[in-house]
């Protein structure tokens, strides 16, 4: 029977390849989003209200957007019993719509990720890393001498033999 204390919960990661490359793309979409409005913003928010102001406004386009997504899937909908001619206009439409709202929503996130580190940074609370950074408090590694990484002679210490 195994040692409850070594029990490691293992995750078993089943996202395909294309949702990693979306996932990628969209956090690289927020992360530029977000150098655009640190750059276009004359003053960071200083505090919470501020902050909250500037969220909601963004929020505010970001609610108008998927309103419009709504409304193109009902326009869609009621067309159903009309011709397939109507329907590609009703998809366009809905296309259209979601295109907005994505673009909201990165935007969105980005703000938000933004007026974060804002807060973060008005609190003038340091994280644990810049503590550690501050305070110099790093455990010395202890250096063998002597003892190099055993390698066999057939090899170059890149994994393939040598001739």
């Amino acid at each position: 029977m195994p040692d409850e204390t070594t029990y490691e919960q293992q995750e078993l990661d089943l996202t395909s390849e294309d949702e990693q490359v979306v996932d990628e793309a969209i956090g690289a979409a927020i992360e530029r989003c977000g150098a655009w409005i640190r750059a276009k913003r004359r003053l960071p928010a200083r505090n919470r209200h501020e902050g909250y102001g500037l969220v909601a406004d963004v929020y505010q386009d970001f609610g108008k957007q998927g309103k419009d997504v709504k409304d193109s899937m009902n326009k869609f909908l009621d067309i159903l019993s009309i011709t397939d001619a109507r329907a590609v206009d009703a998809a366009s439409s809905l296309h259209n719509s979601a295109v907005k709202a994505v673009k909201a929503a990165v935007y969105l996130a980005a703000m938000a990720e933004v007026i974060s580190n804002d807060l973060y940074r008005a609190s003038g609370e340091s994280s644990p890393i810049e503590d550690m950074l501050g305070t110099g408090d790093f455990e010395d590694v202890e250096e063998t001498e002597g003892e190099e990484p055993e390698m066999d002679p057939e090899e170059d210490g890149s994994g393939e033999e040598t001739e």
